[in-house]
């Protein structure tokens, strides 16, 4: 585990599978507003998935994002925000390009097109969603007709 200072992040590789078996996980804790509001839950694709970033969710606020689609020019896109999802729900081809993992239960699917792909969604002003933790990823269309899966984020909803 080590912090990097210049990006106000915590990193840590490693991880287990419950079988006293390593795996070779990379976690990504983000320290915005000197809270763990968001952070990298773990890969989304065993071959190399992207990163995705999203604004600091706070109630009343809309949460923005984007990642890199390098795969097709017009870029289409899904965004999925929902449930954390532990463990992750593992897929693979033909669906995804090669194995990959699912780590939000899609409680809200948006459509984005474009390269990056960026989106907004409102978070409703409640206060009672202060704290509350969904997940947040992303899959892009590849060339191959295949969909290629963001890193996964937790996020914890802010006031």
């Amino acid at each position: 585990m080590v912090y990097d200072s210049g990006r106000d992040r915590i990193f840590l590789q490693g991880g287990a599978d419950g079988t006293n078996n390593g795996t070779p996980q990379n976690w990504e804790y983000r320290i915005p507003d000197s809270s763990l509001a968001v952070f990298v839950v773990d890969v989304g694709h065993c071959l190399g998935s992207r990163p995705i970033v999203c604004s600091v969710p706070r109630i009343g606020v809309s949460l923005c994002g984007s990642y890199q689609n390098p795969g097709l020019p017009a870029g289409f896109n899904l965004v999925t925000i929902g449930l954390p999802l532990s463990p992750a729900m593992t897929f693979g081809p033909p669906a995804l390009c090669a194995g990959g993992f699912l780590h939000a239960l899609p409680q809200l699917v948006l459509e984005v097109l474009g390269e990056p792909a960026s989106f907004c969604v409102p978070v409703p002003g409640e206060p009672a969603l202060v704290g509350q933790r969904v997940n947040l990823q992303a899959a892009s269309f590849e060339v191959a007709s295949c969909f290629r899966l963001t890193d996964g984020l937790a996020l914890a909803i802010q006031p």
